[in-house]
């Protein structure tokens, strides 16, 4: 090992290992793994969201309907339906 090399590479570990931990502590995760929805949940909050979305999009057009078609009116879980 040359001189200086292990000097070199604890500086490299703290340059490393400083962002991870300011991540950790912005994202409160403090040495716990990130918990991950299953499959069923992130398309149940993928379909919510473009529904939210496109109700946002028809008010600009077509308000009444907009409004006839809110977010109440459609139940949403593992599937949709629209009830009124």
């Amino acid at each position: 090992m040359l001189h200086g090399d292990a000097k070199r590479q604890a500086n490299r570990s703290d340059e490393r290992d400083a962002p991870i931990a300011q991540l950790k502590r912005a994202t409160r995760l403090v040495g716990r793994p990130r918990r991950s929805g299953s499959p069923a949940e992130k398309a149940r909050l993928n379909v919510t969201t473009t529904i939210r979305r496109a109700i946002a999009d028809i008010s600009t057009e077509v308000p009444g309907l907009a409004e006839h078609m809110n977010e109440s009116s459609i139940a949403k879980g593992v599937s949709c339906c629209y009830e009124r």
